[in-house]
């Protein structure tokens, strides 16, 4: 498991978080993607929204953290480009997206996503989120997959 921070564009990036933070608005369940990072399913990623300047990316201030459950590698696609399918983190009983609503995402800009993955699991674990279970999982999906190494 691993968490791959990526950029995205308007009006892609709006298209996949969620608004107001509610299930049954979430309506773009993917993202199509170069195949340059070997994704799997499991994997957590951070979708940054970024303004097209003529210069410079401006990074507006907003982000969502999502899942790989699916990916599609197939005649279906592109050379070298995969379809990857999307799924909240956490929600709560009513549909509520937990992690994503309350998050500045500005300080996981400059970390390196490994350091990224380790900040979201604390996040998860000890901010009271609602998240407690669900970082323990992930935790320890990621010490298998580091003593299989």
């Amino acid at each position: 498991m691993k968490l791959h921070k990526l950029k995205l564009v308007q009006p892609y990036f709006d298209q996949v978080k969620y608004h107001n933070g509610k299930v049954e608005n979430f309506f773009k369940k993917f993202e199509v993607r170069e195949n340059d990072r070997d994704y799997q399913v499991g994997d957590l990623l951070l979708l940054l929204e970024y303004e097209i300047k003529p210069i410079l990316n401006v990074f507006p201030g907003d982000g969502y953290f999502t899942e790989t459950n699916y990916i599609l590698n197939s005649n279906y696609t592109l050379d070298n480009y995969i379809i990857l399918g999307l799924n909240p983190i956490c929600l709560d009983k009513n549909g509520n997206d937990l992690l994503n609503t309350y998050i500045d995402y500005k300080p996981f800009l400059n970390l390196t996503d490994d350091r990224c993955l380790f900040e979201l699991l604390e996040l998860m674990e000890h901010k009271n989120i609602g998240c407690y279970e669900k970082a323990l999982e992930l935790k320890k999906k990621l010490q298998s997959l580091k003593n299989k190494l």
